[in-house]
């Protein structure tokens, strides 16, 4: 008799693990963008959210009794600057890519913060992992910044 408990019970658990394995938990007091992350996200690419959020003025150690409204107040913060990064931001076709020399040739429209009408110019890559983020062809917002005579897209992203 006990075994035969303990086999159905290790039944009806193998059964529903599977339905329990997927599911969800949304907090009521969870941020939208929270709620709305996609499932794919990396640890990277959390702790860099968590990282802009802190530069926000989010502190994860404070008083917890102001959860959602601290972390909330952070995320429109963030979203504001974004729209002013955005708004200065060049935009242009990328044209050619070269991994060797961790360079972007890029048909752009004018390069204000460098001064620049529109041309079509080879600019280094601050981070290589953003040369494989786009191909020829994309369509692309950027931020270029010189050094040393140099102009590097500091930050780019796909329209």
């Amino acid at each position: 008799m006990k075994t035969q408990i303990t086999a159905a019970l290790f039944l009806a658990t193998v059964i529903a693990a599977p339905a329990f394995a997927d599911a969800e938990i949304h907090y009521p007091d969870e941020p939208a963008a929270v709620a709305a992350q996609p499932s794919g996200l990396t640890r990277a690419q959390v702790r860099a959210e968590l990282v802009q959020l802190e530069k926000a003025g989010y502190d994860p150690a404070s008083d917890q009794t102001e959860y959602p409204k601290n972390i909330q107040a952070a995320e429109a913060r963030v979203a504001a600057q974004d729209e002013v990064a955005k708004a200065s931001m060049s935009h242009g076709e990328i044209r050619k890519i070269d991994t060797a020399a961790g360079e972007l040739t890029i048909k752009a429209g004018p390069v204000e913060n460098l001064g620049m009408d529109a041309m079509t110019m080879a600019y280094k890559v601050q981070d290589p992992a953003m040369l494989s983020q786009v191909k020829v062809g994309d369509k692309i917002d950027f931020i270029a910044e010189e050094a040393n005579g140099v102009a590097k897209v500091t930050k780019l992203q796909k329209q």
